[in-house]
């Protein structure tokens, strides 16, 4: 029943992506040549070939946020073209691609799995993508220090992993924004956050509250 229940999830926001998105023709063409490319190389599969080569324990780890999700919080958050955008755990690329094409900033993609890194830097060139880049490695290494926004979907990430993430982001400046998914930076590290907005979002697998944050 819950995949049948994430089929129809999928589909529809594959509809809502087509009619509210693809009136951008610019995006319209790299996404379709972003699902062409995939339709053979499932991403779900490369991260959980690439975990089990690193002998992780939750090989489970990839998700997507749904266009439509992501939207919604980035126009509440108030993101503009004078941001310096980063997406921690960027996957293939998608939001990052939607970033560049709506809200025209500088856009940063952080992924650790080399061969979604490599597609995603081969469309930014042959579609001359300026201001957006990818970089491949462990985000909770990656210098950030000029983000002005970050995106933080790491419902998956052990308590561990979130704390060695803010360590990193011990470097980027106070106001900085920190949007995360499922749980509030205040939650281990109360004293360097404050909380601006909570978001209820939807997600394939369910609802949720993305929390918008700024750095004190």
């Amino acid at each position: 029943m819950l995949f049948l229940k994430i089929k129809i999830f999928n589909f529809i926001q594959e509809v809502i992506n087509i009619y509210r998105y693809y009136k951008n023709l610019q995006f319209a063409f790299l996404d379709s040549v972003l699902k062409i490319i995939y339709l053979f190389q499932n991403p779900f599969r490369i991260s959980k070939k690439f975990l089990l080569k690193k002998k992780e324990e939750n090989i489970h780890q990839y998700g997507e946020t749904p266009l439509f999700t992501f939207e919604k919080m980035i126009r509440i958050s108030e993101v503009s073209s004078q941001d310096i955008f980063y997406e921690l755990g960027a996957g293939r690329g998608r939001l990052c691609f939607w970033m560049h094409a709506f809200k025209r900033c500088k856009t940063v993609g952080v992924e650790q799995i080399p061969f979604f890194c490599v597609i995603a830097d081969f469309l930014t060139k042959i579609f001359r993508l300026k201001n957006l880049r990818f970089v491949k490695g462990n985000m909770m290494h990656i210098d950030v220090s000029d983000a002005t926004f970050i995106y933080l979907c790491g419902t998956c990430l052990s308590d561990d992993e979130v704390y060695n993430i803010l360590k990193n982001f011990k470097k980027v400046a106070p106001k900085t924004k920190v949007l995360s998914v499922s749980y509030p930076l205040t939650e281990y590290d109360a004293a360097s956050y404050r909380i601006l907005k909570e978001i209820p979002v939807q997600f394939a697998w369910g609802s949720t509250v993305a929390y918008l944050q700024e750095k004190v």
